[in-house]
């Protein structure tokens, strides 16, 4: 997984604009919302990549590339952007209430994206019930 600097491509008087992709094959883009507390993901794509900037919030993301032994552990807070990439098995709690928006290069419509999506036996993070 690979946290992305992003720097404002234009500046005046009126504010700023800064892109977050250029030159990539988009074929999905969403909002997550989560509460503090919920455990989302616990899987991996099998192809396609996610690009993920969180709107508002705090999350613990929690990834390994499939195979790996070993997670590692992120914090994630609002203004950050990232990427994972496919085979990346990736789960995260949310540390407060979280708006993300996710941008994937695979659609979400009809079973595409499900069919691409592989569930963990094993969570990298359980579920408090």
């Amino acid at each position: 997984m690979q946290k992305i600097a992003l720097a404002p491509s234009f500046i005046d008087t009126r504010g700023t604009i800064t892109d977050l992709l250029n030159d990539v094959p988009i074929a999905s883009v969403g909002i997550v919302t989560s509460h503090t507390g919920a455990v989302r993901g616990n899987k991996y794509q099998r192809s396609a990549d996610k690009y993920i900037y969180v709107i508002k919030g705090r999350v613990e993301w929690v990834s390994r590339r499939h195979g790996d032994d070993g997670a590692k552990t992120t914090v994630f807070s609002t203004g950050d952007f990232f990427l994972v990439p496919a085979m990346m098995e990736h789960a995260m709690r949310f540390l407060e209430d979280t708006d993300l928006l996710e941008l994937t290069t695979k659609s979400r419509a009809r079973n595409d994206y499900e069919d691409d999506t592989v569930r963990l036996e094993t969570p990298l993070i359980a579920e408090v019930s």
